[in-house]
């Protein structure tokens, strides 16, 4: 009777084993399972998706790859180049120069800070140094600066002549008696009722002043 008892029994006791066997299982399974929603992680200070590259004039001039003062690469970046672009315009002599400081290497392009090399900004990759960074942006920087303003020197020479035409003194005219016409405002211009000549004004303005 005991052995009848023990064979009818077996059964439910393997169910229930199995049974907590699953269990126990369940939350192990659970709890390798990624969610779907998982983000990608960070990319790391440094890496080409944190770079930035200050261009002028079609050349590359140096690649960014740390934020300086809460400022990222790519900011840093377009900074400098609205800085180069604004000292070349002014047609003046820019020379690139290099100012050491706690920070990092000054770049100064015509006396007017255009970026800043910090350590952070060097290709560690390669074994890039200070040295070799400052002497890539002297070298590039440079040779991009002449080619725009002895490119864009024609046209400044031709801006030139016009405004001087627009801003001519009237006192070159007082003998004819008669103004230029470019300035409404000219001290030349013949009262009311003068039979004094009178040139025509022009059809338009220069637009250059």
């Amino acid at each position: 009777m005991a052995a009848l008892l023990a064979i009818l029994a077996a059964p439910c006791l393997l169910a229930t084993a199995g049974g907590a066997s699953a269990a126990v299982q369940a939350p192990a399974a659970s709890a390798t399972a990624l969610p779907d929603d998982a983000g990608e992680p960070a990319a790391p200070v440094g890496s080409p998706a944190n770079e930035a590259t200050v261009r002028f004039y079609n050349r590359d001039i140096v690649t960014l790859r740390g934020e300086f003062l809460g400022r990222d690469p790519e900011l840093r970046a377009r900074t400098s180049e609205a800085t180069i672009r604004r000292v070349v315009e002014r047609g003046t002599p820019a020379k690139v120069e290099f100012k050491e400081s706690s920070e990092g290497t000054l770049v100064i392009l015509g006396g007017e800070l255009a970026m800043i090399l910090t350590p952070a900004d060097l290709d560690v990759l390669n074994g890039e140094t200070m040295a070799q960074a400052r002497a890539g942006v002297a070298r590039r920087l440079g040779d991009a600066v002449t080619t725009a303003q002895r490119e864009q020197a024609p046209a400044r020479l031709l801006r030139g002549m016009l405004c001087g035409r627009c801003s001519a003194p009237a006192s070159r005219l007082r003998p004819q008696r008669a103004y230029c016409g470019w300035d409404v405002g000219c001290a030349s211009a013949p009262s009311a009722g003068s039979s004094a000549p009178r040139l025509p004004p022009p059809r338009a303005r220069c637009g250059t002043c």
